[in-house]
């Protein structure tokens, strides 16, 4: 606790056949809750890390703030979005 920490995800991936009907969007609604959660019980995270493997999911995690930061060791991108701290 009070320790700051990173979240790295590694592609959020929904099937074709349920694309476009909100599903990566309640995933990332998903993830807003369990940061929050983790902050309830002491936990910062301060920054989250995305390797993005589409332009699909660059679009999403774009839209959600998140800003190139480097190409990967195996051709995918990098994001990054800084998170709000306690102080």
């Amino acid at each position: 606790p009070g320790e700051e920490h990173s979240l790295y995800f590694s592609s959020i991936v929904v099937h074709p056949d349920f694309r476009r009907m909100g599903v990566s969007r309640l995933l990332q609604s998903a993830l807003d809750v369990l940061v929050a959660e983790l902050r309830r019980c002491g936990i910062l995270i301060v920054r989250e890390l995305a390797d993005v493997l589409s332009d699909g999911g660059e679009r999403i995690v774009t839209g959600r703030g998140y800003r190139f930061v480097g190409m990967s060791g195996h051709g995918t991108k990098i994001m990054e979005k800084t998170c709000l701290t306690m102080a």
